[in-house]
């Protein structure tokens, strides 16, 4: 457990690439032990990364890779990694089965603000 708290810890570094490394160890954590982080924890931690940053985030940008590594504390590795690739498809089904999957699993502030973020506009069909 305390190993996870650390990893958590460490997420908050100002660093991206740090950040990046510890939430990967910490899914690995979760994922071998069962151990998780709270759901509401993980949702402020998304927030604060679509609060932050430039106005736009291409599907390959840093932001959107942690903000999919966040997610995969509460839906596992996989998962991330096929919605993280249905964002950057050229298949406008698959990115909007990701679009989808951010609004099923995000409250709704949330998945709008980070829909925005990708430049998406919901009421315009993509």
């Amino acid at each position: 457990r305390r190993a996870l708290d650390g990893l958590w810890r460490g997420s908050d570094d100002p660093s991206p690439p740090v950040r990046s490394a510890c939430l990967d160890g910490a899914v690995r954590i979760t994922a071998r032990t069962g151990q998780s982080i709270p759901r509401e924890a993980i949702h402020a931690r998304i927030r604060r990364e679509v609060d932050s940053g430039s106005t736009h985030w291409a599907p390959d940008d840093p932001p959107i890779e942690l903000v999919c590594q966040l997610l995969a504390l509460l839906h596992g590795r996989q998962t991330m990694q096929s919605t993280l690739e249905g964002l950057r498809s050229d298949r406008r089904a698959l990115r909007g089965t990701a679009y989808e999957f951010f609004e099923s699993v995000l409250p709704p502030t949330i998945s709008d603000a980070l829909l925005r973020r990708l430049g998406v506009k919901r009421n315009a069909k993509d």
